[in-house]
Formats: structure tokens, C-alpha cells, sequence
């Protein structure tokens, strides 16, 4: 069962873990939340005080998204745009990408990657989560290990990074197992 917090005057689903560990090393900046979903993380990092771009194709989520940030004294500016076609030229203090690169295929989550790592001020942070490739084969299309994640980020301080076998929150929809290995991970650009 997926757990909810109130934040300002709305109920919203609890940020991962990962997310939430941001508190402990930013208190303010600028974030873009990539496949932001109905708005998880951009909610609760708004609320905290950050400027958030978050960034979703789905029109349905959006729109809950804008619902509920009405009742925030937030600053988020919505895109809707897939992940895989957006780029920008700003430059963020803090890139989240969770659970989206797995959608993606190998070379283009490696494009991604670089792309995420571009978008990221110096100094500034990227948190991803991810399937790993513990988990069956073809149950997403991209899941690195960990040794092929933290290669991409050998020239970046690796603040905190783990895997873990959770349960779904929900019943899984894709025919895949009811618990999977993900990886969790936040990593500063060294200036």
C-alpha cells in the first residue's frame, strides 16, 4: 500500500527515500524532475523550497500535477514533453530521474545519462533510481549494475548509493515479480 503525506493543504504520495534524503545536503536551489508523474517529488521539493521544472507526457498526470500544486506556495513550472525528447540549455542544482531510465533502451539511457549529467550545475546534485539487472531479464528494457552506473559517474562524488529488494506498493501490472531490485543513488558534480 503506497503511503501518503500531507504537505501544505494537499495529500500526496511520500517521496522515495532518495528524494527525501535531498533535505540533508540542499536546502534551496533549482530542480528538474524528469517523468515527474502526478508530481511526488516536485510537490514535496516545492513545498520545501525549491524552484522546480517538472517534466511529464502524460496530460492526465499534469493536470493533477498543476491541481495540486495550486494549494502550495510552490514555484513549479510544468512541461509536458517525454523525457526522451526534452533538452534545455538552463542548467539545474539538482536533476532527479527516478524510475524512468529503465523505459528506456541501453544506448538512449546512456544518452540520458550524459544529458542529466549536462543539465547539472557545478556543485550541484543528480539523484537516480533504477531497476538493476538483478531482476529478470527483459523486465525493462535498461537495468545496469552497479559497477556500469557509477562508471558513468567516476568523475562525480558518490554521496550515497544502495540497492535494495522492495516489495511493490501495488500489484504489479506487468507480470513481472512482486519484488524487484532497484538502485538508489545521489551524486555531486565536483567542481
Amino acid at each position: 500500500m503506497t503511503t501518503k503525506i500531507h504537505i501544505g493543504g494537499i495529500d500526496v504520495l511520500e517521496p522515495r527515500k532518495i528524494v527525501a534524503d535531498i533535505l540533508a545536503y540542499r536546502q534551496k536551489g533549482t530542480v528538474l524532475d524528469l517523468g515527474a508523474g502526478f508530481g511526488r517529488h516536485a510537490l514535496f521539493l516545492a513545498f520545501h523550497g525549491f524552484t522546480v521544472t517538472a517534466v511529464e507526457k502524460d496530460e492526465e498526470k499534469l493536470a493533477r500535477l498543476r491541481q495540486q500544486a495550486l494549494h502550495l506556495p510552490a514555484d513549479i513550472k510544468l512541461i509536458a514533453e517525454d523525457v526522451n525528447n526534452f533538452d534545455t540549455t538552463e542548467k539545474f542544482d539538482i536533476v532527479v530521474a527516478t524510475m524512468i531510465l529503465h523505459f528506456l533502451p541501453q544506448k538512449e539511457a546512456q544518452a540520458m545519462i550524459h544529458k542529466i549529467k549536462s543539465w547539472t550545475k557545478e556543485g550541484g546534485l543528480n539523484i537516480i533510481a533504477n531497476y538493476t539487472d538483478k531482476n529478470p531479464e527483459g523486465l525493462r528494457t535498461y537495468q545496469p549494475n552497479a559497477d556500469e552506473l557509477k562508471k558513468y559517474y567516476e568523475d562525480w562524488n558518490i554521496l550515497q548509493y544502495e540497492e535494495s529488494l522492495d516489495s511493490l506498493p501495488n500489484a504489479p501490472i506487468d507480470g513481472g515479480p512482486e519484488k524487484r531490485w532497484s538502485l538508489q543513488m545521489i551524486a555531486e558534480k565536483i567542481t
